[in-house]
């Protein structure tokens, strides 16, 4: 499977490689764009400032120790837990004009109540317009043209409150207005998204793919995104996994029949990772272990210090080193650095699982057969090992691969020097 390119759907903001924050999202002040934007915004906002939380769920900030509030009656709805908890989509907005009964004490025994708590809380208005113009210029720092983000600014009065309120209430506009089919473009960008598949067999490849996929349907219209609930979710991050290999779909089918996690997003998505680290670890350890049959056997694996490249012969995946040779530079690695070409020879892995030579076009660390060929090498060891006394009989069937693409001037099956393996 080919690495994923960078998506150009409706869920991704502008982060180059100018951006020092990585997760900050952009926003180019188009209203397709803008959907996507919002569900990153409200991602990056709460890591930004800690008081940004206080104030969008309960118009409060701190202050030396103290919950800052607009009024008197602020305070006691906030003591008596009678606020309403916003969100960054739908803040909650208090002003000293606010005023409501409904729920407190009466007027004697809260005045009783209000005597244990007051010295907790710090009445002051500006404080509050304080706290919302550092959301607002948080905000208005992800959004590229300087007139969008005055007009903004006028049109929220200098609350970042007010602002991502109206924002939410744009967004629903936006996804409801048949005019840019917008629904229709976000439910093509989750069907490519879906067909596309993860990078490769790991945890990382995973992530990626599960967050992407989250925020898609985030930012669907709300008649469509009813389609989408945990459990659909779930088959589809389950689905994904299973499309690497059998290998995995055998493991991931068992775990999750263990943990009963059919239908449910968490467990699923805690099967899928478990699945996934235990295979990379597994492929570690084979790396390492015979790593270490080369280095018993005294392979010339490792560069020697005339400049000669050993048997593996050239700079790319036929180079190995040993693992107290220097670190390899990116020369070393051309997987690393540059796109899969036809002289690097086709992929050791899909020749092992007998792939056809028109697919086993890339590097392997991209190989959807990866898993394959791990147990299949696993099964030869066992079944072709040596019995105890014959010289060879340490060297395992990796090594005797290794020694024999070397001899021959082809490509090695294993690079000791990238613990992820080689192209």
């Amino acid at each position: 499977m080919a690495p994923k390119s960078p998506s150009k759907s409706l869920s991704t903001a502008d982060n180059s490689d100018n951006n020092i924050d990585k997760d900050k999202p952009l926003w180019d002040t188009s209203p397709i764009t803008k959907p996507g934007y919002l569900v990153m915004l409200c991602r990056w906002l709460p890591a930004q400032d800690e008081n940004h939380r206080l104030l969008v769920e309960r118009g409060v900030t701190m202050h030396r120790g103290r919950t800052v509030v607009v009024s008197d009656n602020h305070m006691d709805r906030h003591h008596h837990g009678l606020l309403p908890k916003g969100t960054f989509q739908k803040p909650t907005i208090v002003v000293p004009a606010d005023h409501s009964d409904v729920g407190l004490p009466g007027a004697e025994a809260l005045a009783t109540a209000r005597a244990t708590y007051k010295d907790r809380y710090f009445v002051n208005p500006d404080a509050i317009d304080k706290a919302n113009g550092k959301l607002l210029t948080d905000i208005l720092g992800t959004i590229d043209d300087l007139d969008t983000r005055e007009e903004l600014r006028d049109d929220c009065q200098d609350s970042g409150s007010t602002l991502l309120k109206s924002f939410e209430v744009d967004r629903v506009a936006s996804a409801t207005d048949d005019t840019g089919n917008f629904g229709e473009k976000v439910s093509k960008d989750i069907e490519d998204h879906l067909a596309q598949g993860l990078a490769d067999a790991s945890v990382s490849s995973f992530n990626a793919f599960k967050s992407e996929l989250t925020l898609l349907v985030g930012i669907l219209p709300n008649d469509l995104q009813a389609g989408w609930g945990e459990s659909v979710v779930a088959r589809k991050l389950a689905a994904a996994v299973k499309a690497i290999g059998p290998l995995l779909k055998t493991r991931l089918e068992n775990q999750m029949m263990h943990t009963n996690a059919a239908g449910k997003l968490k467990p699923t998505r805690e099967a899928c990772i478990k699945v996934l680290s235990e295979l990379e670890l597994e492929e570690l350890d084979e790396l390492r272990r015979h790593g270490k049959a080369h280095a018993a056997t005294g392979d010339p694996i490792r560069p020697g210090e005339n400049g000669n490249r050993g048997r593996g012969g050239g700079r790319g995946r036929g180079a190995q080193r040993s693992r107290s040779a220097p670190a390899a530079d990116k020369s070393d690695k051309p997987w690393d650095t540059r796109e899969w070409k036809p002289s690097d020879g086709t992929c050791t892995h899909c020749d092992l699982v007998g792939s056809p030579a028109a697919d086993a076009t890339h590097w392997r660390k991209n190989c959807p057969n990866r898993a394959k060929a791990i147990e299949i090498i696993k099964a030869k060891e066992a079944k072709e090992a040596a019995p105890a006394g014959n010289g060879r009989g340490a060297m395992s069937l990796h090594q005797q691969h290794s020694d024999d693409d070397a001899d021959a001037g082809s490509v090695s099956f294993y690079c000791e020097s990238d613990p992820a393996g080689p192209g």
